[in-house]
């Protein structure tokens, strides 16, 4: 066993106090530790918040302990779940290059192991990142692999919430099957209610529903389960997007700034930065980021917009005026 998760308990009248650390049994290292106190009159109430906060937290950093471990690994490690951490290490440095080569990862992967669903889930996400950063070539050829590869991973990992998780942001985004995405992801939050990436992936759908209210609450919880998230500036940009269609522009400008300020390169983020600070009146600060994306991804048009993200027409229209008005040409 690689890691314990350890703790002890506390109590002064109703009040208690519980200690947990995750430990690495190899080598001794405290890998995360936190307190908790609480007052036993509240309950279940205490019980599931302290199951939510150590489970999502321990979550989140077995899977940052593990991608490290394998970024430093041999690289002749040819199993397919060290070749898939391997690749999310590579896809956790968020450029076009990365991306790709994640994918080859992934790819090798399922051929050490074709019925390793991580490994499909994982590449048809690679594809979501590639329409994300404006990377695609052949619209119709790559989205349809990745809906192919998201399904694959669905028939593989049907008890696997984070499978199902990354095949439902594919199937929405790249074949826009919203209905079906509400489903696989309703069906990974019931498999693991404490998964952060579960509720990123349904803040998501929600705004593709055109219900940025209920898309911001899901956000806010993923945040909440997972505070120390590398995919923080994601959550940031997304709940961008949520506040940008729900009229709180400056709100928007705001998480988007956060997103771009950690990942500068950030199409997803510039996107919704420059729109927000548009329609909160900073056309200044909106056209800098327009020349920003321009010089990114030259080919940008606003006829694109519906091929990123796949909106609700007042919320894709909201959106493109504003890009508009930042210079984006159409």
């Amino acid at each position: 066993m690689r890691y314990a998760l350890e703790g002890t308990l506390r109590k002064e009248g109703t009040r208690i106090r519980v200690n947990a650390q995750l430990v690495d049994s190899r080598t001794g290292a405290n890998l995360w530790a936190r307190r908790f106190e609480g007052d036993l009159g509240q309950g279940f109430q205490l019980q599931d918040r302290l199951t939510e906060s150590v489970v999502g937290e321990v979550v989140t950093k077995l899977d940052q302990s593990e991608i490290d471990l394998h970024r430093r690994s041999q690289p002749l490690l040819s199993d397919a779940y060290s070749q898939v951490m391997r690749g999310t290490s590579i896809l956790y440095e968020w450029t076009p290059g990365s991306i790709d080569a994640a994918l080859g990862q992934y790819r090798s992967a399922m051929q050490a192991d074709p019925e390793f669903a991580p490994a499909y889930a994982m590449a048809a996400y690679c594809y979501v990142q590639r329409q994300s950063y404006g990377l695609v070539t052949d619209r119709a050829s790559e989205f349809r692999e990745g809906v192919q590869l998201a399904w694959r991973a669905v028939e593989l990992g049907k008890n696997d919430a984070y499978a199902l998780t990354r095949a439902a942001h594919a199937v929405s985004s790249l074949g826009q099957d919203i209905s079906s995405g509400v489903s696989l992801i309703e069906q990974a939050i019931a498999l693991n209610p404490n998964l952060a990436a579960a509720w990123y992936t349904r803040g998501w759908l929600r705004i593709f529903q055109g219900d940025a209210v209920g898309a911001l609450s899901d956000l806010d919880h993923a945040r909440r389960v997972s505070p120390y998230d590398r995919r923080m500036f994601k959550i940031n940009a997304a709940m961008a997007y949520a506040s940008l269609f729900a009229g709180q522009h400056d709100d928007a400008s705001r998480l988007a700034m956060s997103a771009i300020r950690e990942r500068p390169n950030y199409m997803t983020g510039l996107r919704v930065a420059a729109a927000s600070h548009a329609l909160a009146g900073r056309m200044a600060d909106s056209k800098l980021l327009a020349t920003q994306m321009r010089d990114l991804d030259p080919h940008l048009r606003l006829s694109a917009l519906p091929h990123l993200l796949p909106l609700q027409s007042a919320d894709l229209s909201r959106w493109a005026d504003a890009l508009r008005s930042a210079g984006m040409p159409d």
